[in-house]
């Protein structure tokens, strides 16, 4: 089962940043599936980078375009990103360190953060752009 279903209801309209937050999402989606079978930190480890790296080039291409287009929100916009890059900085850190942590839990808020972003925030530059 999916940790996420995406649907055109979460599409901007930007294919590239569709496309990536689709990655994303196929991302999470894997390092549910990960968690949920109980596999090894090894096995673990590598998925939860994925996601922060992936994470980390979406905003930095996100925000360079927000920039281009000289979008209103950008510096909001860019406050969110920080929040959510942390989020996974966190969950990488904790992971890596061995820390007692549900990672399901926490997985489950950076979804939630995530879909909530591009229903609202990112749905508003899809409209300035078009």
């Amino acid at each position: 089962m999916a940790i996420i279903n995406w649907g055109e209801n979460f599409s901007v309209n930007v294919v590239p940043m569709d496309d990536q937050h689709k990655n994303l999402v196929s991302i999470m989606d894997r390092l549910d599936a990960a968690i949920r079978e109980q596999r090894s930190a090894l096995m673990i480890e590598p998925v939860i980078n994925e996601l922060f790296s992936s994470a980390a080039l979406h905003t930095t291409a996100e925000e360079e375009l927000l920039k281009i287009s000289h979008y209103p929100e950008l510096t909001a916009h860019k406050k969110m990103h920080s929040f959510f890059i942390r989020e996974i900085f966190l969950l990488k850190h904790e992971f890596s360190s061995g820390r007692e942590m549900n990672a399901r839990n926490v997985l489950r808020f950076i979804r939630d953060w995530f879909l909530h972003h591009i229903s609202n925030a990112d749905r508003k530059y899809g409209e300035f752009l078009h």
